[in-house]
């Protein structure tokens, strides 16, 4: 009962909406009062010390002088309860059951992100820059949903593994698939193109070869091949996608370099980009965003929160289970390119929670920490 009521709740996360995640939550907490006393803990110091670090790492960044926006605790408090309700599972439920909610996770995220796509094409025609929301008549930036749409279909390509054998199930799957790159396109992301072109040539590597047939290599990759083919050469979003990338690189670089000089100079955070490069408070870059606010409060904080990860991981053990993996590498990524704490905090706690799955043992005993 537990597990359902969590892979509900974390469903209902996905949507990051608190009209529909508030009552999931309520009713999860009421169950594990009233049940309390029947349910088992299994209280490991590496869940309770990635809790601390994450916490206070959000903590320093979130309420620090150079937040740019009001309201900095809704964030906050959203992932913290999130984070709380995850460390719960961790010393509850078995890493397979702990998996499942970041599938539901996903999923919720997928069909939020997908109702705000078929709203913002067919009815508001929003698009790059913005997009209208689906709850409210806000205005949402367009990269904030790019950057999602990019982690929700690298998360989903190894899914074709076990939709190999039935070929309804790896069609379904496909359309899918390709109907989500058109959203990411649409949106002339180059973080998606990026991102999806890694998962295709990663996605066999990581992933046993073993478990792969010629099904699924016919029917993805053509498919998005061909798709791609026909929308750069034949519509105009695929030019503007094209333009995009070849107006790409040099301001990034600028603000990395701005970023890493100004930092040596202002170790308690408060700088910010050189209006020359961008009229943005803002370098697009986890590291530099957490110097920004928190300076060498918050930067060390987010190494250790990695190098834990990392240490206290059963990686690069055979019967390692690598979905947390794969997601917590490409959450990663696309955090190195976006503001995250001022904007795509979804995606910093996909990555927190990526986290904490990849440290639980594989096995019952093993305990690395």
């Amino acid at each position: 009962m537990l597990h359902r009521l969590l892979v509900v709740t974390f469903f209902t996360l996905g949507f990051n909406h608190i009209l529909i995640y508030a009552p999931a939550i309520a009713f999860l907490l009421s169950f594990i009062i009233y049940d309390g006393q029947q349910i088992k803990l299994n209280i490991k110091p590496r869940y309770l010390a990635l809790l601390s670090l994450s916490v206070t790492y959000l903590g320093v960044c979130y309420f620090s002088e150079y937040y740019t926006f009001s309201e900095p605790y809704k964030p906050f408090i959203k992932i913290v309860v999130g984070l709380v309700l995850l460390t719960y599972s961790t010393i509850s439920l078995t890493k397979k059951d702990n998996i499942t909610l970041l599938i539901a996770y996903f999923i919720g995220v997928l069909l939020n992100v997908g109702a705000i796509m078929v709203f913002n094409i067919f009815i508001q025609r929003g698009g790059y820059g913005a997009l209208r929301s689906v709850f409210t008549e806000g205005v949402e930036n367009s990269p904030i949903f790019s950057n999602l749409i990019a982690l929700c279909v690298a998360f989903f390509i190894p899914f074709a593994i076990f939709f190999k054998k039935k070929w309804i199930y790896l069609l379904t799957y496909s359309v899918l698939l390709l109907i989500y790159i058109y959203f990411g396109i649409f949106l002339k992301a180059k973080a998606f193109v990026i991102i999806l072109g890694l998962a295709l040539i990663l996605f066999p590597l990581v992933f046993e070869a073993k478990a792969f047939n010629k099904k699924i290599y016919i029917l993805i990759y053509l498919t998005i091949g061909s798709f791609f083919f026909l929308l750069i050469e034949n519509t105009k979003i695929g030019h503007a996608l094209i333009y995009r990338f070849e107006n790409f690189s040099g301001t990034r670089i600028e603000l990395l370099k701005d970023g890493f000089i100004k930092l040596k100079s202002y170790p308690l955070g408060g700088f910010s980009p050189n209006q020359s490069i961008v009229k943005l408070p803002w370098f697009h870059n986890i590291f530099l965003d957490t110097a920004r606010l928190s300076g060498f409060f918050g930067l060390p904080l987010f190494l250790l929160i990695i190098s834990f990860t990392l240490y206290s991981s059963p990686f690069p053990k055979k019967n390692f289970n690598k979905l947390p993996m794969w997601t917590w590498l490409f959450s990663f990524i696309l955090m190195q390119q976006e503001v995250i704490i001022e904007g795509s905090h979804i995606l910093l706690f996909i990555f927190l929670m990526s986290s904490f799955l990849m440290i639980i043992p594989e096995a019952v005993g093993e305990d690395r920490s």
